[in-house]
């Protein structure tokens, strides 16, 4: 079976070495990850391919610039996929709940508005893109704290994120931006701040505009940080077979009409 949640992919084997008789393949995608089916294009994002699958009936699935990790402890995915779907960015219209993602939101009083936006386990699936325009959109300062914020503001935020995050997904690209990556606001025209921003997590660069977001007298002392990260451009890999001492471990070899492929390592891990 398949499960999705954010930018979180699982794919869950019949295992009969394993007490539980399944195993999961956990896909994280980050910033840069993509995938093929059946060579399908387009395919956009990293190149350095991370695992590739071919099934016995010909099917392939190859996943370029993801974490990849084995998780034996299938229940507990299946739970945690069970707990967060309804708050998922991109979930059906059917499955995603607004007021689940409104009380994970404010479940968090005392944490930067910026930071909640990204935190996986309120709004799983956004990212930084659609932290910076949703709030823009939504008229909040992100160095707001979420108690400052009212019910209102909570249930815009949230309702702004979800849809940038469906058009993307719709459309294939991001929507046109209004701040992130500007000087100057395509709205108003003013001056766009830029601070790196990020409490107990990787500060991220965000954005915002005075004029149109409200709410200054609730902004609070942050410290930046440098940004000491380097882009590297790679070439994308060819799949290569893995040997019995490669990367997969052991135990996939019991999954029967399935070979796996890539140059990273697919650890044992129980944390999901």
């Amino acid at each position: 079976s398949i499960l999705t949640l954010g930018k979180e992919l699982w794919l869950i084997f019949q295992d009969r070495a394993t007490a539980a008789g399944e195993v999961a393949i956990r896909i994280h995608f980050g910033m840069s990850g993509s995938l093929l089916i059946d060579g399908a294009r387009p395919r956009f994002g990293g190149k350095d391919l991370s695992l590739g699958i071919r099934y016995e009936h010909g099917g392939i699935l190859d996943i370029f610039g993801a974490t990849v990790q084995l998780e034996s402890a299938v229940s507990q995915v299946r739970s945690k996929h069970e707990r967060l779907r309804k708050q998922d960015v991109c979930a059906d219209d059917d499955t995603f709940h607004l007021e689940a993602c409104v009380t994970a939101f404010i479940s968090k009083p005392a944490s930067l508005v910026s930071d909640v936006v990204l935190d996986q386990g309120v709004l799983p699936g956004a990212g930084n893109i659609i932290k910076n325009e949703a709030l823009h959109r939504s008229r909040v300062m992100p160095l707001r704290r979420v108690d400052s914020l009212s019910a209102t503001e909570v249930r815009r935020v949230v309702t702004e994120v979800r849809d940038f995050s469906v058009q993307w997904m719709k459309k294939g690209r991001a929507p046109a931006s209004i701040i992130y990556n500007k000087t100057s606001c395509g709205e108003c025209g003013g001056n766009v701040n830029l601070q790196k921003v990020g409490e107990g997590s990787l500060p991220r660069a965000t954005f915002w505009c005075k004029n149109c977001c409200a709410g200054g007298r609730h902004e609070v002392s942050v410290t930046t940080t440098n940004d000491n990260a380097r882009k590297r451009g790679s070439q994308r890999s060819e799949p290569q077979p893995l040997s019995d001492t490669g990367n997969i471990p052991r135990s996939l070899g019991n999954l029967d009409g399935v070979v796996f492929y890539g140059g990273s390592s697919v650890e044992a891990s129980r944390d999901c």
